[in-house]
């Protein structure tokens, strides 16, 4: 992503929701990185401070994830800590505009915030 050289070769960053789950899962069960780098990176997810995603619905839930998206991309990925189960989840969507993107996470959300 924005290695502009590389693209006019062809070669793009490209990930998918599989990606991040495992990404996602690794990292939960500390096995990604060093245990001292995991435990060093769940903090800094779970202060992430955009909840206009997936986190829309319920902006106080406890999660450990990583939103972003250019004009016509969007994602959240992460972990979603509830009282009775972990989740890890990763949405990735594309639309026409950078609002329906975001709608149609926020759109998501409800149902995500429900298999907590």
């Amino acid at each position: 992503m924005l290695d502009y050289e590389a693209a006019r070769q062809g070669n793009e960053n490209r990930t998918s929701a599989a990606d991040m789950l495992r990404l996602y899962t690794l990292l939960h069960k500390g096995e990604i990185f060093t245990p001292f780098q995991c435990q060093t990176a769940l903090p800094i997810l779970l202060r992430q401070h955009d909840k206009e995603l997936l986190m829309f619905a319920n902006p106080a839930q406890k999660a450990a994830h990583k939103t972003g998206g250019l004009s016509d991309i969007a994602h959240d990925a992460g972990i979603l800590y509830g009282e009775n189960r972990t989740l890890i989840f990763a949405v990735l969507v594309t639309a026409p505009s950078d609002a329906q993107c975001i709608a149609l996470l926020q759109e998501l959300s409800p149902q995500v915030m429900a298999l907590l």
